[in-house]
């Protein structure tokens, strides 16, 4: 599936998720930070957004195919690698403690 469609389809469903998704973590990251760095916090964020966009459109200059699939190919891989990144393995939780009962005489 190529030509306008081949593009259209997967890039409206990826910025339609975008959109929400990018907003939320957007929060929840800030959330995390001390109120005194929120900024450079902000800052970060922004250059990460950046900085995907840039290594994206340098992929699509440099590795040679047709371009509407690699563009969705890049696209994709961006996305897995998002889904990657956002389940890192949950460390090891320890068993709890049994509360130990006491026997009624």
């Amino acid at each position: 599936m190529g030509g306008l469609w081949g593009v259209a389809v997967p890039v409206f469903l990826v910025f339609s998720m975008n959109g929400i998704v990018a907003a939320c973590t957007n929060a929840a990251a800030l959330n995390s930070v001390e109120p005194a760095i929120a900024g450079s916090a902000a800052a970060l964020l922004g250059s990460f957004q950046y900085g995907s966009g840039i290594i994206s459109s340098l992929l699509l200059a440099v590795i040679p195919g047709e371009r509407t699939i690699l563009m969705v190919s890049i696209i994709c891989a961006f996305v897995l690698l998002s889904a990657v990144m956002g389940f890192p393995k949950a460390p090891a939780e320890k068993p709890k403690e049994q509360p130990q009962r006491q026997e009624a005489a």
